[in-house]
């Protein structure tokens, strides 16, 4: 699983579950610009103002799934970001990987590392 960022100019977009876009073997993007999804036509996106975020596959005790550069808190009130590091690992912050935690952790999403700033 995986979300689509796009920034143009002042506005940020965030896609997910979209037939519009695919993310190849290689972690290319690529855009449908077909008239539907049995006819398509993929084209690869070479914009730097868009990019992946991966998820984790971890999901908070509310149901919501973390993705990569999300901003969480914990009920403490320790602040960490999802970060990926390589080509398969992710770590929360400066020290725990994504791989030690578990469904149902009980922290909020608070923001994302594309918007800049915690949602409102």
């Amino acid at each position: 699983m995986y979300r689509i960022c796009h920034e143009d100019g002042e506005h940020k977009t965030v896609i997910t579950n979209s037939s519009d876009y695919l993310v190849g073997m290689s972690g290319a993007i690529y855009e449908n610009y077909g008239k539907s999804w049995s006819q398509p036509f993929w084209e690869q996106v070479y914009d730097s103002t868009v990019f992946v975020q991966w998820s984790t596959r971890i999901k908070t005790k509310n149901g919501t799934e973390l993705y990569e550069g999300d901003i969480i808190q914990f009920p403490q009130g320790s602040i960490w970001f999802i970060e990926r590091i390589g080509a398969s690992f992710m770590r929360i912050g400066p020290g725990k990987w994504v791989e030690s935690l578990y469904d149902g952790l009980d922290v909020e999403i608070i923001g994302n590392t594309f918007f800049g700033e915690p949602y409102a």
